[in-house]
């Protein structure tokens, strides 16, 4: 058995719809973009007892960084300047039902009727509260509402109530989502003790969406984000070390009716016969569940496989004065300072955490090794188009964040929605772009194209609807099929 047949149909499609809509890519097949996984994750599965997770419950303290973790869930839910703000809110999985509830509310049944100064005030109850005292820190009015009467609501009072009052006072048509929310922070404020289900695993989701959650945290490893250093998620994915450590959020997670674990914390393991070592936690440190951590590990891979450590939980110091992974990857470098029995890590395209970071204590397992060990933490990042490697020099150029290949890029890329994938390029037509003055040639998926393009009707080029900053708007028309088609300018199918 590989780790490959272990994959549910749950599994799959999500990964699949996790890489058409935050990758940018359309897998050609799942069983193609997931062959470097199944064949470098093969030592770790054998050592999870050919698994793909083992999970486990834990207790734990309540501390102040727990606390503060969860109330960003539902405390910051979004920030609005103006209007258009509003105007551009889409569902996001990762808030509280209750935020996706009251901004799409607000957006659609507020906006034409309260100024934006009150719209903000809405909001600010649920972000700016001082959570701690639980109560209002000024005096705020709302005025607007169905019985015509101004709302006062001085300082002082509880947050709870005030948000309620605000709520009735504008016929909020979701309360029960608000009670639901109020729960929640209710739970939170009371817990003493974490009781929670601790997750070790090597499952291709867990790895793409290690940082995205509905927990209220992310990292620049967020596919949702588009995270600066994203790709970085599948070198950990493809890694013959790497695992994925979290605490799993009974509440729900879910993206197109498909269940995904949502983390409320986590971190990477490093499993090797000489050494474990626990990379930095989000969204908050607890040196206590690196040492779970560490403790359970050890313990499922002495019985396994049978690494030992001589060492048990201990601060990584073997790098602290490293402070450039460039410098790191070169090992000739490492070579020449001749220092003995050190364990140096480095990793690829990812952001390295442990030599950026030197605020963080990073706990391992380890034994002592005869001469210097120097370990690579990532595997190769791999396109989740084809499943061939990326070029550094590709990413290096492009982005950190990119999810496909060069050579899938220039074949398969579409101008119109961003989407790397065969099967919607098999649809592509020619069409011209001008771009302050220049004209560029691009294919594209004709309804994608419609969707983000207009038709510059003096000029007759189409022009991306994003770039038309402070110009006379007239003379730019909708797009249709037709034109599209049929238009010399735009060139045919």
């Amino acid at each position: 058995m590989q780790p490959f047949d272990c994959l549910t149909e749950n599994d799959k499609e999500i990964v699949r719809q996790w890489c058409i809509n935050y990758g940018n890519a359309e897998p050609q097949s799942i069983e193609k973009i997931l062959a470097t996984w199944n064949k470098n994750k093969r030592t770790l599965f054998r050592a999870f007892g050919r698994k793909l997770q083992i999970s486990f419950p834990i207790h734990q303290k309540v501390n102040s960084s727990y606390r503060h973790s969860k109330w960003r869930n539902l405390y910051s839910p979004f920030i609005i300047y103006d209007k258009n703000d509003l105007q551009n809110f889409k569902y996001d999985p990762r808030n509280h039902i209750f935020i996706n509830d009251l901004v799409e509310w607000m957006r659609d049944d507020l906006i034409d009727i309260l100024p934006v100064s009150m719209l903000k005030g809405i909001l600010e109850y649920t972000k700016y509260c001082y959570v701690e005292t639980g109560k209002t820190n000024d005096d705020k009015c709302f005025a607007g509402g169905a019985k015509g009467k101004v709302l006062k609501i001085p300082k002082g009072t509880k947050i709870m109530r005030a948000i309620r009052k605000v709520l009735e006072y504008y016929s909020f048509p979701h309360m029960d989502s608000f009670n639901e929310w109020r729960d929640d922070i209710s739970v939170i404020n009371t817990d003493k003790e974490i009781n929670a289900e601790l997750v070790l695993s090597i499952n291709p989701v867990d790895f793409i969406t290690m940082s995205d959650n509905r927990s209220g945290w992310t990292s620049c490893m967020s596919w949702i984000d588009n995270g600066a250093y994203s790709t970085g998620t599948i070198e950990m994915l493809n890694s013959n070390v790497a695992v994925v450590a979290y605490l799993r959020n009974p509440q729900s997670f879910t993206y197109n009716d498909l269940d995904i674990p949502n983390k409320s914390w986590r971190t990477l393991v490093f499993v090797h016969k000489d050494i474990l070592l626990v990379g930095k936690h989000y969204p908050y440190q607890s040196e206590a569940l690196a040492k779970i951590v560490l403790d359970k590990v050890r313990e499922i891979v002495k019985n396994t496989v049978g690494w030992k450590y001589h060492y048990h939980n201990q601060l990584y110091r073997d790098m602290i004065r490293s402070y450039d992974n460039n410098y790191v990857r070169d090992k000739d470098y490492f070579q020449r300072l001749n220092d003995g029995h050190k364990i140096y890590v480095y990793t690829n395209i990812m952001y390295h955490d442990i030599i950026e970071d030197h605020s963080t204590d990073y706990w391992c397992c380890r034994n002592k090794v005869k001469k210097n060990l120097y370990l690579n933490l990532s595997g190769p990042a791999t396109c989740m188009c084809c499943g061939e490697p990326i070029d550094k020099d590709f990413t290096n150029n492009f982005s950190t964040s990119i999810k496909y290949c060069k050579d899938c890029c220039d074949k398969y890329y579409c101008r119109g929605c961003g989407l790397v994938s065969v099967e919607h390029f098999k649809h592509k037509i020619i069409f011209k772009e001008k771009v302050y003055g220049e004209v560029y040639t691009h294919y594209g998926h004709p309804d994608c194209i419609i969707d983000n393009f207009l038709w510059d009707s003096k000029d007759g080029y189409c022009v991306a609807k994003n770039r038309l900053y402070d110009v006379d708007k007239t003379r730019y028309k909708p797009l249709t099929r037709e034109r599209l088609l049929f238009n010399e300018v735009c060139g045919s199918v």
